[in-house]
């Protein structure tokens, strides 16, 4: 394949790809100020289509809550882009691409399971109590109780940033989470479970950051009492 000018992306070769899932969501890309409270301002809604080639898999985005592509259907794609986007491969198509329908492409149900990787990664839940929950890599889950709360800001402009300490059975761990997640109602001694963190080590300290897998579940709440 030959690059396009300066342009950091491939066109591809015609493909043959299976459609393994689908995935929307809406996500703040400006935030702003009403009345001393961050609130969101702009919001960017984007459709995830995981596509297997047999060996590979790719996600194609659209920024829509519609896809070119439908879940279980496989097709033929002519003229795309390949570019590294969202941590992975893109499969990029535009009004200059070619897609139609053909034969069924047959996957087991565990390259079905690995493919769909792509859009749910996996979260494996931990107690916080771990010795290894900073080197082990990957998405953690952590269930625990709220004991502080500091909402921040960045650096780098009006984006939420909420700093907490969830205690964790006997363990305390310092948790940061940025944008959305930053602004979901939590309350001192919320029993809450928190997906998808990241943990990191910086400068000697231990911390889990949210990603954009995040999801925040509040199971108890003290916020109306």
């Amino acid at each position: 394949m030959a690059s396009r000018g300066n342009k950091p992306y491939l066109r591809g070769e015609p493909v043959r790809l299976r459609c393994v899932g689908l995935c929307t969501s809406s996500k703040s890309i400006t935030f702003k100020k009403v009345d001393g409270d961050i609130k969101p301002d702009k919001t960017k809604v984007t459709t995830l289509a995981a596509l297997w080639d047999g060996a590979k898999v790719y996600i194609s985005p659209q920024n829509s809550e519609n896809s070119l592509f439908e879940e279980n259907v496989t097709y033929f794609v002519r003229n795309y882009s390949i570019n590294k986007k969202y941590g992975k491969e893109c499969l990029t198509v535009d009004h200059k691409s070619t897609i139609f329908k053909t034969a069924p492409l047959a996957m087991s149900e565990n390259e079905r399971s690995s493919a769909m990787e792509v859009l749910h990664p996996s979260s494996i839940e931990r107690t916080g109590e771990e010795h290894n929950l900073f080197v082990s890599g990957g998405y953690v889950t952590l269930r625990g109780q709220v004991k502080v709360i500091r909402m921040t800001q960045s650096d780098i402009g009006e984006i939420p940033v909420l700093d907490l300490d969830l205690k964790c059975g006997s363990t305390v761990l310092s948790i940061t989470l940025w944008r959305d997640e930053a602004l979901v109602p939590m309350c001192l001694e919320d029993e809450v479970i928190l997906t998808h963190l990241r943990p990191s080590t910086s400068n000697g300290l231990n911390r889990l950051n949210s990603s954009a897998y995040t999801l925040i579940k509040v199971q108890e709440t003290l916020c109306n009492n």
